[in-house]
């Protein structure tokens, strides 16, 4: 292991260690300004990309690692932690309740930290809500919250506590119903 490569790997269990969250330090190869300019720092869930970069300015401030100023931050968002983010996100700021759209999903990725720590409640509201779109949170989803949405956060609660409907796959249910008009045709 080369000696950049051994310092990018501390570096990602220095942080790791600091937000309680599995970081790794990848490299892309971009080109940049830098001896550690094509580096990133990488995570799932936890915190936001600005609460890792001020971890690692604090962090790399003494000297141990790459320049943390150098360094690129990508956070991912798990399918679940998407939906956790947005339920937190839309459950403190209730006047974006009027019009959920997908601004408001860019919003609470940006904004909601650690959501993987949420309480069981609205974690289960978010798989509910994943549920709904099929394992991912779609247009049609976001759509359908923005519905009960609009009359408040009690309705979107409500909706997401409730039991599912079934998801109606509409291309089969189409050759379905143009099959069953077709053979009475023939009678």
């Amino acid at each position: 292991m080369s000696t950049r490569s051994w310092d990018a790997w501390r570096c990602g269990e220095l942080l790791g260690a600091a937000t309680g969250t599995e970081v790794r330090l990848t490299w892309s190869g971009r080109p940049g300004t830098g001896a550690w300019s094509g580096w990133v720092v990488q995570w799932h869930d936890g915190p936001t990309e600005a609460q890792m970069r001020a971890t690692a300015a604090e962090l790399l401030a003494v000297g141990v690692g790459p320049p943390a100023d150098e360094l690129s931050y990508g956070r991912c968002l798990t399918a679940e932690g998407e939906a956790v983010a947005l339920l937190l996100w839309l459950a403190a700021h209730p006047r974006a309740l009027r019009s959920v759209g997908a601004v408001h999903l860019v919003a609470a990725r940006d904004e909601v930290p650690y959501p993987e720590r949420a309480d069981d409640d609205t974690r289960a509201r978010a798989v509910e809500l994943l549920a709904r779109g099929g394992g991912r949170l779609g247009y049609e989803v976001l759509r359908e919250l923005a519905r009960h949405a609009r009359c408040g956060w009690a309705e979107v609660t409500a909706w997401l506590d409730g039991p599912v409907a079934p998801v109606v796959d509409l291309g089969a249910e189409r050759a379905r119903r143009r099959g069953t008009s077709r053979r009475r045709r023939r009678f």
